[in-house]
């Protein structure tokens, strides 16, 4: 799954999110995080009358998340993926990872929608290694 491929870049690394954070405090000057978790899942949720829509999910699991962090991520995600379909050629499937190492929120898309996002759980434990 390409979505899965893309977010995967982002896994398991200590990076800045500078480039999918907005309406950031000017003076907050760590935005490291790291991602223990990048899955992108496809469902499909019944839509009455026997119809099924089809979903994708997407689970972060992060040690933290940065203001809109999220949903910038997301929609980055989607525009980057429809660029692979538009111009397979110039298609860059670390495409994400080389945003965050740029640290540039021009470059990111503006935020998805909050309809649709979840937050399923709220933890303190340590993250397994």
């Amino acid at each position: 799954h390409l979505l899965r491929k893309m977010l995967q870049h982002l896994q398991g690394k200590d990076l800045s999110f500078t480039a999918f954070a907005r309406d950031t405090p000017s003076h907050r000057t760590n935005m490291d995080c790291r991602m223990h978790v990048c899955d992108v899942t496809r469902v499909d949720l019944g839509h009455g009358r026997g119809h099924l829509r089809h979903c994708i999910v997407i689970h972060l699991v992060g040690n933290r998340f940065l203001r809109r962090m999220v949903r910038v991520l997301v929609s980055t995600l989607v525009r980057e993926a429809s660029a692979q379909r538009m111009q397979p050629e110039t298609f860059q499937e670390d495409a994400l990872l080389r945003l965050a190492m740029e640290m540039d929120r021009t470059k990111t898309a503006p935020p998805a929608p909050a309809a649709g996002l979840c937050l399923a759980e709220v933890g303190y434990e340590p993250w397994p290694t």
